[in-house]
């Protein structure tokens, strides 16, 4: 009678039903399973494993358009051929009477079954292993012979996808509390593997990149979770998503703590060159050759000069001298390689770009994201990197602005716009950036 527990089994027998591909019994991945109907029926017994199932109910599912007789008779052959597959995990694994049908395995043995267990203990332990459980959906790429059956997996998947995104979630939250945060990261990681829309997840990544100082990747993280939301469910993000990320793009980030010692704020505020140009080499190259004695006068007077600069920049009193101008090297514009954004939009982009910036004042422009001039001394103060996104006719321009000293990002903006409106749209970065520039060359 079905409901019946007639398990007493081989215990070491796990059965993975979730996999998104085959079934898999572990220690035999070279069965011979003939078919996708023995398979089908499989699947069927091992999610009421240790339960007597009834022929009848199985062979409406499977042939739902045949009569009783003619979907029992077929039944009966799977049977055979399924049992012939499965002698290599054991010959008597299926049990049969007249009336129903036992796979003998306890719920532990077969992984549909047991994540519900796993999700419900609420231990770090078992989360961990429900996560690590999860493949995918069941035999995806079968085609199913009625839609009950086909409804029936579906249902199956679901629900445990969403006692695994339940424990998963969990466990994310007890790793932020204990501040582990590499852990949470990689918790957050399988979370979206299983469940790309989830936003939770999405967040705790963008956080974990703000902790570490990569608001790049932050800002990166956002768009990937704008883009799968758009893709999968043509929504957009939380306002709480949302809000999120208009704090990473209003902060400003720290400069790193690397245990350098710090600069006096005379030599930031007045920065001095004392490394010696070729054209300055080139000089006493000629004096060299005029005479010993006029070399050493020369490179005497060098260094009394360079003395004499650099304590009056770092004397205590000394006066800050304003920044007269900020050398920002500009790099080209990285497209995305979506079609529509073709090199004459990135090209206009650029070309608005350095236009803009060239109007601002105490602001001077190299191309190409150069940070040396011919002679190799040192120039730009500032270097900038630009993204561009599009879809159709809309676009998104994400600008990054690192200082070149320490490396580090300093500003970030991401502005959308339509490709018919690029001015207006750099009009706004411009809008922004203009009163930054002007605060930082303070």
């Amino acid at each position: 009678m079905q409901g019946e527990n007639v398990s007493g089994r081989d215990d070491t027998i796990r059965v993975r039903l979730l996999t998104g591909a085959d079934i898999l019994i572990e220690g035999h991945s070279d069965l011979d399973w003939k078919g996708r109907i023995p398979r089908i029926v499989f699947a069927i017994l091992a999610l009421s494993p240790g339960i007597a199932v009834s022929r009848d109910r199985i062979a409406g599912l499977v042939w739902p358009e045949s009569d009783q007789a003619a979907a029992r008779r077929n039944l009966r052959m799977a049977l055979t051929t399924l049992r012939k597959g499965l002698r290599p995990v054991g010959d008597d694994l299926i049990t049969a009477d007249q009336d129903t049908v036992c796979l003998r395995l306890d719920p532990t043995q077969v992984d549909a079954c047991l994540m519900g267990r796993l999700a419900a203990e609420r231990t770090v332990q078992e989360a961990e292993r429900a996560l690590a459980l999860f493949g995918g959906a069941m035999l995806p790429d079968l085609r199913m012979p009625s839609a009950e059956i086909a409804d029936y997996f579906v249902l199956v998947t679901d629900r445990c996808r969403g006692l695994v995104l339940e424990a998963g979630h969990w466990l994310l939250a007890e790793c932020v509390a204990d501040a582990r945060t590499d852990r949470a990261a990689s918790v957050a990681r399988r979370l979206l593997e299983i469940a790309p829309t989830d936003e939770e997840a999405h967040r705790a990544l963008i956080q974990y990149h703000l902790r570490r100082g990569d608001r790049a990747g932050a800002l990166q993280q956002f768009d990937r979770c704008v883009a799968v939301l758009k893709r999968d469910l043509d929504v957009a993000p939380s306002a709480e998503t949302q809000d999120l990320h208009r704090k990473i793009l209003s902060d400003v980030p720290a400069s790193r703590d690397d245990g350098l010692p710090s600069i006096p704020v005379a030599l930031v505020s007045a920065p001095i060159n004392i490394v010696p140009s070729r054209r300055y080499l080139l000089r006493l190259v000629r004096l060299a050759r005029s005479g010993p004695i006029l070399l050493g006068l020369g490179i005497a007077v060098s260094l009394g000069l360079a003395v004499l600069v650099y304590r009056a920049a770092v004397r205590p009193d000394a006066e800050p001298q304003p920044m007269t101008k900020q050398i920002i090297a500009l790099a080209p514009v990285v497209a995305d390689p979506a079609p529509c954004a073709t090199p004459s939009l990135a090209r206009d982009l650029e070309r608005l770009q350095q236009s803009a910036l060239v109007s601002l004042p105490n602001v001077a422009v190299l191309l190409g994201g150069a940070h040396v001039d011919p002679q190799g001394d040192p120039v730009s103060t500032l270097r900038t990197r630009t993204a561009l996104q599009c879809s159709g006719n809309e676009v998104r321009v994400t600008v990054e602005v690192w200082a070149t000293a320490t490396g580090e990002m300093v500003w970030a903006g991401q502005y959308n716009g339509s490709q018919a409106a690029l001015d207006a749209l750099m009009d706004r970065i411009i809008a922004d950036l203009g009163p930054w520039l002007a605060d930082w060359s303070r």
